[in-house]
């Protein structure tokens, strides 16, 4: 895993060298520098998954003598620390965050509501790309007073703030690895908190996407995990204020307190009054809060309007992307638009159908409170491999805090091999683009991205294991040579 991390760190400095600058977006290289580059992200990526899965097979098959939890997190840390020495690859998102804590900072306007004309007349529009650079920010005003901190800390100069994100970053990784063996080692049969510990603290997506590229998913997820904890020791308002202040950043951390609310409505242990007085009571600290981050920067319904509207403005990325082009593809251009929401709105049937009954699988142990966040994360996971919009990698991390709490180990087998996947689907393509026709690599992306997942996921509807046990036995014999 070490090689591979220093590869992927090699192959953005090279990538930042021969392109003359450290944007990503629109940039290109060409020669051998483009060769190389695309060979050690290649390989960088590959030597990471591939340790990470070797790792993971080995600590779930009853090695022996277990390695210490000392060593597990010392090894965890470090690896975070060789991640964050790579600068941007793959990703320009940590530019756009510059920008946005800029105009913040220094130029008296709300991120949120900054209009085209005055995102791009900012000095640091340079380092944005045109796919995002007329874009107000996204995000809620957790993360946007975060960008701004970050500026005013930095002096609104474009390198020290590309420093200060990834410190800031590198500190949350090494806090997410505590949070990890804090949770893990008291979770669960004790054979296999070793391998959780792995699953969460080890993650590929996490060490390339939060400590490497500086993506601000990494405090939202340690909000929900810190809310998971909030909730093991009964505290049901901590629990649901963090999970305020994480969904006033990204909207993804709704979904747990949603879960949560129903199953507070539906539990049957308590009187009906008594669930819903509970329940309401909950809502409103959840409000309370969600209010409390807005209102600093509140500017009238248009701070969640304007931003939205560009979220859910027609348009087609990731696995339905590749959905329109194949429709475009077989039956002529017109077709394009019509099979992906076609596809999409069978998927998303789907997704609810399978999230209902799920739900109706809570009247086994209604007094289960694990159940809702378990949920959440079979919800989280669905939606990222069927429906997202964006396939971006980061977003993988959103089922870390999730899957802590899941038992089935066949679910963390799904998490792995989706992980790995994301991972590979970015760092392959570069070559993919050197060595194939464009049509053939069109065409692998959806595969490589979404398609180990689904595989998996269909073998466990089938009752099988996600993944078969001979892909897991080379890792495991490595392992025992090593040590």
């Amino acid at each position: 895993m070490i090689a591979g991390l220093l590869a992927i760190a090699g192959a953005a400095a090279l990538r930042s060298a021969a392109a003359g600058t450290l944007r990503v977006d629109e940039v290109e290289i060409a020669g051998a520098s483009q060769v190389i580059v695309a060979v050690l992200s290649a390989f960088g990526c590959s030597a990471l998954c591939g340790g990470y899965l070797a790792g993971l097979a080995a600590l779930s098959g009853g090695t022996s003598p277990r390695p210490s939890w000392r060593w597990l997190v010392s090894v965890a840390v470090v690896l975070q620390v060789i991640a964050a020495l790579a600068i941007p690859l793959t990703s320009n998102d940590v530019f756009n965050y510059l920008l946005w804590g800029h105009l913040e900072a220094f130029g008296g306007v709300h991120a949120a509501t900054a209009s085209p004309e005055v995102l791009l007349a900012d000095p640091l529009h340079l380092w944005v790309g045109r796919a995002w650079g007329a874009f107000p920010c996204v995000y809620g005003p957790v993360l946007i007073a975060y960008f701004r901190l970050i500026s005013m800390l930095s002096g609104g100069t474009m390198v020290a703030g590309l420093i200060a994100h990834k410190l800031t970053m590198l500190f949350a990784s090494v806090a997410w690895v505590g949070l990890a063996a804090a949770w893990t080692r008291s979770w669960g049969p004790e054979t296999s908190r070793p391998a959780l510990f792995w699953l969460l603290a080890c993650n590929p997506v996490w060490l390339t996407e939060i400590a490497g590229q500086a993506h601000n998913d990494g405090l939202v997820v340690l909000l929900v995990m810190l809310a998971v904890f909030a909730w093991r020791r009964g505290r049901q308002a901590t629990t649901v204020a963090l999970l305020a202040v994480a969904t006033s950043a990204k909207y993804f951390a709704i979904v747990p307190f949603g879960m949560l609310m129903l199953w507070g409505i539906l539990r049957p242990k308590d009187a009906r009054w008594t669930r819903c007085r509970r329940v309401l009571a909950s809502a409103s600290v959840f409000v309370a809060v969600v209010v409390a981050c807005y209102a600093p920067t509140w500017d009238g319904w248009i701070t969640i309007s304007y931003p939205w509207s560009f979220l859910t403005a027609p348009q087609f990325v990731g696995s339905l992307l590749h959905v329109a082009y194949a429709a475009g593809w077989l039956w002529g251009p017109e077709t394009m638009l019509a099979v992906a929401s076609g596809v999409g709105g069978v998927f998303a049937v789907l997704l609810a159908v399978l999230t209902l009954g799920w739900i109706w699988g809570w009247r086994a142990d209604p007094d289960d409170g694990w159940r809702p966040w378990e949920t959440s994360f079979r919800f989280v996971l669905l939606y990222l491999v069927l429906l997202t919009g964006f396939f971006l990698p980061w977003y993988l991390t959103w089922m870390l805090p999730l899957v802590a709490v899941v038992h089935d180990r066949r679910w963390w087998a799904v998490v792995a091999v989706y992980g790995c996947s994301a991972i590979l689907y970015f760092g392959w393509d570069p070559l993919f683009d050197l060595a194939l026709p464009a049509f053939v690599s069109q065409a692998l992306r959806p595969v490589l991205s979404q398609g180990p997942a689904l595989i998996a996921l269909l073998r466990m509807a089938g009752g099988r294991s996600p993944v078969p046990a001979r892909l897991w036995r080379p890792g495991r014999i490595y392992v025992r040579r090593v040590q």
